[in-house]
């Protein structure tokens, strides 16, 4: 193959296929990127089998057809270190020779045949804004297990039905839930998306314009302009979230969105490292929040809140209510309270909820 493109434009899809391929691997051929070269497109693709990723843009000019599979991270190193404005890429065999202005590099490659096939989802896809599914992943995704034993919680679960598209994560003591209407019809389908496959889409979708979303029985494809991600899906079964959600948390807590993370952020200095609990104390017009650490010390504070409901207290874990109140974008938050023993509730509109448990449930 012969040919040559913008520099920035490869850089960045190889910038981006090199995160999903693995940096080492039993299949060395998987921490390589196929690149494909026709008359009018070149195309970079890389996969871990878990997660495949495809960019195509377009050449300056190509002499010569043809494919080769090239080291990931470090083609992308090079690519991102020059700075010609266009860059020539030739290929002698598995051989690959990148041309600079000042110079060349030289790597080994090695057949495009061994290169795993990125697998196709056959199913019609819904079309959505870009920036809907990365803020819809980005107020979820936080929720998820980290414990690799809670396999099922590993991942956003993903709802596609007539109407709308629903997200959800939850690591069993809290939930994060966003919904969004479609402008068209979809077929109903579900499946849960594991964490990388959440995270190259939001990379790859956050800055484009409208997307194509399509899920089989075990695979989510998302289509942008010039990139397309494929994800296997999780076996097995997300809960019933919606019987998480509470009701008649009619205690609410008004508070400004900076204000409460920043005191929450303050009191969970001297808290617990084993049990990281906190101490919401509700009265008229104030929120006390409040820690203590045996043998280190205690801190006591109180935020001046909108509330006018009974006094109570409820221990919460602060992590829970800081991850939810860095993605939240409105100036104010309400915080849905029922006692000191039932789940709180924060919602943003009618698109979003978020469900924390207190630590003495």
């Amino acid at each position: 193959m012969k040919f040559s493109c913008d520099r920035q434009a490869i850089a960045e899809a190889f910038q981006l296929v090199a995160g999903v391929a693995p940096q080492r691997s039993l299949k060395p051929i998987l921490t390589r990127a196929k690149v494909t070269v026709s008359k009018d497109s070149v195309s970079v693709e890389g996969t871990d089998f878990e997660v495949a990723l495809r960019c195509t843009l377009v050449p300056n000019s190509v002499e010569q057809e043809g494919s080769v599979a090239v080291p990931a991270e470090k083609v992308a190193s090079i690519l991102r270190e020059a700075s010609d404005s266009e860059i020539r890429l030739e290929s002698q065999g598995d051989v690959v020779n990148i041309l600079c202005e000042d110079g060349f590099f030289r790597v080994l490659g090695e057949s495009a045949e061994n290169f795993p096939p990125i697998p196709a989802v056959e199913a019609a896809p819904a079309k959505l804004g870009g920036a809907v599914v990365a803020d819809m992943m980005r107020k979820t995704a936080f929720a998820a297990a980290e414990e690799r034993s809670r396999y099922s919680l590993n991942g956003v679960y993903v709802s596609l039905t007539a109407k709308k598209i629903v997200m959800a994560a939850t690591d069993g003591r809290r939930l994060a839930v966003r919904e969004e209407k479609l402008p068209a019809k979809a077929e109903a389908v579900s499946g849960i998306v594991p964490l990388k496959g959440v995270s190259t889409i939001r990379r790859v979708v956050e800055s484009s314009g409208d997307v194509e979303l399509a899920m089989s029985e075990n695979m989510i494809m998302v289509k942008a302009p010039g990139r397309e991600v494929y994800s296997r899906l999780i076996e097995g079964k997300f809960p019933d979230y919606a019987r998480v959600v509470p009701s008649g948390n009619d205690n609410l807590v008004e508070a400004e969105r900076d204000a409460l993370l920043s005191f929450i952020k303050r009191a969970a200095l001297l808290a617990p490292a084993d049990s990281r609990s906190v101490k919401f104390s509700v009265g008229k017009g104030a929120l006390k929040l409040s820690s203590r650490t045996a043998e280190v010390g205690e801190a006591e504070l109180s935020l001046p809140v909108g509330y006018q409901g009974k006094a109570f207290e409820v221990d919460f874990n602060p992590n829970y209510l800081l991850d939810v109140l860095r993605v939240i974008d409105g100036d104010k938050v309400v915080l849905e309270l029922k006692d000191g023993e039932c789940a709180g509730m924060i919602r943003e509109g009618k698109g979003y909820t978020y469900v924390v448990m207190p630590l003495s449930a």
